[in-house]
């Protein structure tokens, strides 16, 4: 079984949930290999990508391979995406988050919340729905 589960229930969001705390050898090659096919399978969607990393602690050298891969794909992303969210509780790990951001700015909307609900919230918001 795949440590990557998309969730497509409240499509066009999408909830792509890390099912480890932490990566091992290989992972993150899995990782970036497995979402630029969906992100090229779902070119011109404008999905709200919600990354459920509540559970996931990033080591440094797979925050800078997945910000690479993310700068390299990021025309990919971008065709595919109307934003992006990341949830993120450990304020350590969105403090990372936002510095890596702050160096590289997605080229789509994008927010970091605490909590799935938050994020949820602020997709429907991005996506004109209001419940």
């Amino acid at each position: 079984m795949s440590f990557i589960t998309i969730d497509k229930s409240l499509y066009p969001i999408i909830i792509i949930r890390i099912n480890k705390e932490y990566f091992e050898e290989n992972d993150a090659e899995i990782y970036m290999q497995e979402m630029t096919k969906f992100y090229e399978e779902n070119a011109g969607k404008g999905l709200v990508i919600i990354y459920d990393l509540s559970l996931t602690l990033l080591i440094p050298e797979d925050r800078r391979k997945i910000g690479e891969w993310l700068i390299k794909k990021k025309d990919i992303i971008k065709n595919a995406v109307k934003g992006a969210c990341y949830v993120q509780p450990d304020i350590f790990q969105k403090l990372t988050l936002k510095g890596i951001f702050a160096v590289k700015k997605p080229e789509w909307a994008n927010k970091i919340v605490s909590s799935l609900d938050e994020g949820i919230k602020w997709a429907n918001e991005l996506l004109g729905i209001n419940h």
